[in-house]
């Protein structure tokens, strides 16, 4: 009857100290704001993306990010990415423009 005893007192003790870690890690980065990749709070927030805009030979583009994004993340440089992928993918893009530079195609 012990050893029924010490093992069911060993798997409490493994069951609580796994339970603890799963709430203490989160509970430990619980407000703090920065969105990490792969974090806990990847999708918690969201920051707001620029605006962007397609030079063509004719026109100028206004780009609606929700047509080529799946969902925003806050963590996702859209300034970085999104230019060369519009580049890519608009017929006679010249340059991509927004609020904080350009890039040439």
């Amino acid at each position: 009857m012990t050893g029924w005893r010490r093992s069911r007192l060993v798997a409490s003790i493994v069951i609580a100290a796994f339970l603890i870690v799963q709430l203490a890690v989160p509970l430990s980065r619980f407000g703090d704001d920065t969105a990490r990749r792969f974090g806990w709070q990847m999708f918690s927030s969201s920051s707001p993306a620029p605006d962007f805009v397609v030079v063509t030979s004719t026109d100028d583009i206004d780009i609606v990010l929700d047509d080529y994004l799946a969902m925003r993340r806050a963590d996702v440089d859209f300034a970085e990415y999104m230019p060369p992928h519009l580049c890519s993918v608009v017929p006679d893009a010249q340059q991509v423009t927004w609020d904080g530079g350009s890039y040439a195609c």
